[in-house]
């Protein structure tokens, strides 16, 4: 009987993740003139290059299968969202991304090191990448050119939704009693 199981999940995230680095990065060579399609490319690797360093989880040390991979997902959703800049032609968000990143470094190198809480790991990751994603669907929504709202119009919601699942997933751990285990039994 074939079980859908959370690792069969990982491995179907990384394949999807390469098959979209490999995608963007045809398209962006043959059509030269998209911006940001170089951040999309690196952002994409990066989050499938974390999802296999979350997958080996409990195989690895702490510091790459916790500090390493969740700070290599967390740069991967800002290089998406350095994409959507460029190609909008817009300001990038370096205050915010630096501000990410300092909190993200601080509060996981306690909740590693420090006191051991995947609630808080989960928590903090979610809420990071819930700002992120809403960040980025905020640029789409006050940049979109009056031609082509539709197809635009999708990106914003995806990205919105996206960010709205992150929130939600950071609520529901918190007035959870009993976090499964994602990868291994030590998590």
């Amino acid at each position: 009987m074939f079980v859908l199981d959370n690792r069969t999940l990982t491995l179907t995230l990384i394949l999807i993740t390469i098959l979209l680095v490999i995608l963007i990065q045809i398209s962006r060579i043959s059509i030269r003139k998209t911006k940001g399609s170089e951040h999309w490319v690196l952002g994409n690797g990066l989050i499938g290059l974390a999802f296999m360093l979350l997958y080996f989880q409990g195989y690895l040390p702490k510091f790459m299968s916790y500090m390493v991979a969740n700070f290599v997902l967390l740069l991967g959703f800002i290089f998406l969202s350095l994409g959507v800049c460029q190609f909008l032609y817009q300001k990038e968000s370096f205050k915010l991304y630096i501000g990410i990143i300092v909190v993200y470094i601080l509060s996981f190198t306690y909740y590693v090191y420090i006191q051991f809480n995947t609630s808080m790991r989960i928590i903090i990751i979610s809420i990071l990448l819930a700002i992120i994603l809403a960040d980025i669907a905020k640029t789409i929504k006050n940049n979109t050119p009056d031609k082509r709202k539709g197809i635009y119009l999708y990106s914003e919601f995806t990205f919105g939704l996206l960010s709205v699942y992150y929130l939600f997933r950071a609520i529901s751990t918190a007035f959870m009693n009993y976090i499964p285990s994602i990868f291994c039994f030590q998590t």
